[in-house]
């Protein structure tokens, strides 16, 4: 009789040996998570991604099934957070970090973690600015150059701000140098009696903030026009009068030894006319720009050749250091030109609006602008190696855009 009690004994706790590992198999074979205390299942499942060889600050599409709109979703790229930019249906939108490299793409349904893939990840190297105006305490237009961060869309470090003077003018900014620089065109004299016409450069790699006064004499009447801007130059006219005569001069002004140089006296009016926004080519001492006709003028003994192109009109020169130069032309279409005499190589990308302020990566060969057409900042990048176009809504108001290559 004892022998059969723990028989029957033994047999009881086998059965519920079973069944505990019955129950236990169950919760460990599906994908519930727990929230609020009460359990819920997760269907979660990765069918493909694309693209699986990115760049920082593009978006990467992740097609799934089983999508629950009450569990918590994150992603992660190698190990950093990565934003979700949107869920349409079943796709997951996931934009890569700036602080992300090539690794596993992680998605995280609540406490369930599901490999979704490998992605090969080129990172931006240059740094992105952002021109920004807002009002100092005085109540005056204040031009400021902030670090843009686009892993949160918004302004980062305050890098330059031009403050202090009632006539503010627009930012410019010199890759080869990393130097800031605002110009002043103004009348001396005109405010309050005093000089105002001056430069002021700040200089990123050294923080080196200095000012150079182009007036010193307060009868004097002169002011200058910026023609251009770049290769660690700004080339700009400087007009003086007095009682007697008018003068006119065609100046240099070198931001690595913050020396000015007379490039030309004129008598009258210059007989040679500088276009605005002209581009400095510092191997041929050369301005180009495109004013009707592409112009080449050289600096040596300043001819001009013009290059006539009926029908077309390029804007926003941009040269980057290695000789490479691109443009927009009449169709808002991104073009490369050959800087020689302004012939189209290739169209690059159409955009639907207004296209301005171009400005491109050296370390990506991406292009970056920004659009103001539905009220809000949307910088845009677009990638010609995969022609995606990224957009990025920004929390604040941007004028233009710098890149320090």
């Amino acid at each position: 009789m004892p022998l059969l009690i723990n028989s029957l004994k033994k047999m009881k706790f086998n059965i519920y040996l079973v069944i505990l590992i019955i129950l236990v198999s169950a919760c460990s074979s599906d994908n519930s998570v727990e929230e609020g205390g009460m359990e819920q299942e997760t269907n979660l499942e990765v069918l493909d991604y694309n693209p699986k060889e990115s760049y920082t600050s593009e978006e990467v599409t992740i097609v799934t099934t089983g999508i629950d709109s009450t569990v918590a979703l994150e992603a992660f790229i190698s190990g950093v957070n990565a934003q979700i930019v949107k869920i349409a249906n079943d796709d997951i939108i996931v934009r890569v970090p700036s602080q992300a490299v090539s690794g596993e793409l992680m998605l995280k349904a609540g406490q369930t973690e599901i490999n979704v893939g490998e992605v090969q990840i080129k990172k931006e190297e240059d740094v992105l600015y952002g021109e920004y105006i807002g009002e100092n305490q005085y109540g005056e237009d204040t031009w400021m150059a902030y670090e843009i961060d686009l892993d949160n869309a918004t302004a980062a470090n305050l890098l330059y701000e031009a403050k202090g003077y009632d006539q503010v003018g627009s930012l410019y900014f010199s890759n080869k140098t990393n130097t800031f620089f605002n110009g002043y065109c103004v009348q001396c004299g005109s405010v309050g009696g005093g000089c105002h016409c001056s430069y002021v450069f700040t200089n990123l790699d050294n923080d080196l903030s200095s000012s150079v006064t182009i007036c010193t004499d307060l009868e004097c009447n002169e002011s200058f026009r910026l023609k251009s801007y770049n290769n660690g130059k700004a080339i700009y006219e400087y007009y003086r009068s007095d009682y007697y005569s008018d003068s006119h001069s065609l100046k240099s002004l070198d931001f690595s030894t913050m020396q000015t140089t007379t490039l030309r006296d004129y008598i009258q009016n210059p007989v040679v006319p500088i276009p605005s926004s002209s581009l400095y080519i510092h191997e041929r001492n050369e301005l180009v720009a495109f004013d009707n006709a592409y112009k080449v003028i050289s600096l040596n003994d300043f001819t001009t050749e013009n290059f006539e192109y009926p029908g077309v009109n390029l804007t926003s020169l941009y040269l980057d250091t290695t000789g490479r130069m691109f443009a927009v032309n009449n169709m808002n279409t991104i073009v490369e030109i050959d800087s020689n005499n302004g012939e189209i190589l290739e169209e690059i990308y159409t955009w639907n609006e207004n296209l301005e302020f171009l400005q491109y990566s050296e370390s990506t060969g991406r292009f970056f602008w920004v659009d103001h057409t539905t009220g809000v900042t949307i910088v845009n990048i677009f990638n010609p190696e995969n022609q995606i176009r990224t957009e990025i809504i920004m929390d604040e108001y941007i004028r233009k855009l710098f890149i320090d290559n």
